[in-house]
């Protein structure tokens, strides 16, 4: 989920919400440890202590799923009262855009 935030100074932001989900294009390591963990990616956080597979599953898990949400295209709700021409067209471009 993505939304533009209006502050009281004027100033806009981002507010980015990602869902951890396992998705196709993950490495094989990511593929192998889902298959021995069938509660992965939503593991109970009870026990902080990561061994480095399961750390390197998260990581990489997450790693994969910000990457392509920075392709995906801007919701249209998001560029109402944007103004920059030309509007970004891509999650990275409106990023960019407010961070310049």
């Amino acid at each position: 989920m993505v939304c533009l935030v209006h502050y009281a100074d004027g100033s806009t932001g981002v507010l980015l919400y990602l869902k951890t989900a396992l998705i196709t294009q993950v490495s094989f390591a990511v593929k192998g440890y889902a298959a021995l963990n069938p509660d992965f990616p939503d593991q109970s956080t009870v026990d902080q202590f990561f061994d480095e597979v399961q750390f390197e599953a998260y990581r990489a898990l997450g790693y994969r799923v910000a990457s392509r949400m920075l392709d995906d295209p801007v919701p249209q709700a998001c560029l109402r009262g944007l103004d920059v021409d030309p509007l970004p067209q891509h999650i990275q471009g409106l990023i960019e855009h407010l961070t310049a």
